[in-house]
């Protein structure tokens, strides 16, 4: 949620919900958020585990791998979390984002210390740790767990404070709160667009669609059905399969013009680079004055869709849920490293749940790799993804191991930013990718999507946004080579650390 284009990249994908029977314990959590947010992310991970594909597959077990996937997002000793954040239009830095986990039972602040490997502080009188990951965590009860970041002491104290007082309520958004009285999905993201964005940007935005064909009466309706989006809530349901839908509120109802606002919602994600190719098979329909899309949603989309929440936690499992919680829900590490062990202990559990972790990001991206058509529209998930590679655990990781998952990071942004146009080169010798991050041709002065967030100037010019994805396009097209070499070099390093680690430990590296 760094720029405009992936804020409307998390906007336009999808929300989770809290369901019924935690109704009480959720309207608990949402009172600890601060009354400025404007997205929120509920996840009823216990809903989710027992649910039946979930209990089918044994996600319980294998949470790293079958849920959240990749660099785990909920440690499984959570029960519930919500997340709550600030978004602006044109922020290009990394907003205000708070998150609460609810665990199932009594959590240890010097726990949190340990598996983040730093010290106990205090803020507000409160103890508090403060992450190598650039977050504050703090229990604000024996069973809840409170991370804020990026880590601001002053904003985390004044959060602190605003828990302690008596006058914690309710969510300042209307929409935010009804959408989760309303909603009793397992997974819901909810964002809150009212005055969000401006009303010329979004008319030079739909008059260059080609979904509307440059029809005026359609581009008059539409920028006047726009002007008026309330909001976008997206919601997930695990049964024996996974289903998405994604509801777009309007003030007043589309009418005639419902038609596009589908295909206008895959253009602006694709835009952003954050393609997702379930949206595609979604069907549509208007309903009152909201535009609902809804249809299975694959793994592949469920990780990407999660990768835009990531919030960091102490990803194993503190001592005392260990010593209480069935052994089919503890991740690997745990199990394999005790509560009393040195952080720069290597321990082979640790170290297997890494590299299952970096290669499931791996597996999924190479998927988009070999959908030529899409892969070009997914800059935004190999940015996700080399940031969840970066927030892995690394106590008790083999050093082998975290130079292979900084080196597959370092190479996953070099991906992303040449499909975004930007030229790399490739060392094929060194196994090295240099790129100049203020490259600026001249037409990449406009964010694609609007300009908002991109340069003062821009503002004025979103008129030749067609220009501007076609030279865009030519130069991510210049750069299909050099992706080629970088897909070479990733799978080779992944060959020769796999050799490295099954020399170490055996047959339990895959």
């Amino acid at each position: 949620m760094r720029k405009f284009g992936l804020c409307l990249a998390v906007v336009l994908a999808c929300h989770l919900v809290p369901s019924v029977s935690a109704g009480n314990e959720l309207s608990d959590l949402i009172s600890h958020l601060p009354d400025d947010a404007n997205s929120l992310v509920v996840v009823r991970v216990k809903e989710v585990l027992e649910s039946p594909r979930a209990v089918k597959e044994g996600w319980a077990a294998k949470q790293q791998q079958q849920f959240l996937a990749g660099a785990e997002v909920i440690p499984p000793w959570a029960e519930m979390l919500v997340r709550a954040s600030h978004l602006h239009a044109g922020d290009n830095g990394p907003g205000r984002s708070v998150a609460l986990l609810s665990a199932s039972t009594d959590l240890d602040i010097q726990d949190v210390a340990r598996h983040e490997q730093a010290s106990v502080q205090t803020i507000a009188g409160e103890p508090v740790v403060r992450s190598a990951r650039d977050s504050y965590f703090a229990l604000f009860g024996p069973r809840l767990l409170g991370v804020m970041s990026p880590a601001f002491r002053q904003d985390m104290a004044r959060w602190i404070q605003q828990v302690q007082s008596s006058a914690r309520g309710e969510l300042m958004s209307q929409y935010l709160a009804e959408t989760v009285a309303e909603s009793d999905a397992q997974i819901l993201l909810c964002f809150d667009l009212e005055e969000m964005f401006e009303p010329e940007v979004l008319r030079q935005r739909i008059a260059a669609s080609p979904a509307v064909g440059g029809q005026s009466r359609n581009i008059d309706a539409l920028a006047e059905l726009f002007a008026g989006l309330r909001g976008i809530r997206a919601e997930i349901i695990i049964a024996d399969s996974t289903h998405m839908t994604i509801t777009i509120d309007f003030q007043d109802e589309p009418g005639s013009v419902g038609q596009f606002v589908k295909p206008l919602i895959i253009e602006a994600l694709g835009d952003a680079g954050a393609a997702i190719d379930d949206l595609a098979d979604t069907t549509d329909r208007v309903d009152g004055t909201s535009v609902v899309l809804s249809g299975p949603l694959s793994d592949t989309g469920l990780r990407r869709i999660m990768s835009l929440i990531i919030a960091p936690h102490p990803q194993q499992q503190p001592a005392q849920v260990a010593a209480q919680t069935p052994a089919a829900t503890q991740p690997p590490a745990a199990d394999a490293k005790p509560a009393d062990a040195t952080p720069d202990r290597i321990n082979e559990g640790a170290s297997l749940q890494y590299w299952n972790a970096v290669n499931q990001i791996i597996t999924d991206l190479e998927r988009a790799n070999r959908r030529a058509r899409d892969y070009e529209r997914t800059a935004t998930w190999h940015e996700n993804f080399a940031d969840k590679i970066d927030d892995l655990p690394i106590a008790g990781v083999d050093p082998v191991l975290q130079a292979y998952g900084a080196d597959v990071s370092s190479k996953l942004r070099a991906l992303a930013v040449s499909l975004r146009g930007v030229p790399i080169e490739v060392n094929t010798l060194q196994k090295s990718v240099t790129y100049n991050m203020h490259y600026d041709p001249g037409w990449a002065a406009m964010n694609i999507w609007g300009g908002v967030g991109a340069k003062p100037s821009s503002y004025n010019v979103t008129s030749n946004l067609q220009e501007v994805r076609e030279k865009q396009a030519a130069a991510v097209a210049a750069g299909a080579q050099k992706r080629v070499q970088i897909w070479s070099m990733i799978r080779e390093e992944r060959a020769t650390t796999l050799r490295t680690m099954r020399q170490k430990y055996g047959d339990s590296f895959k």
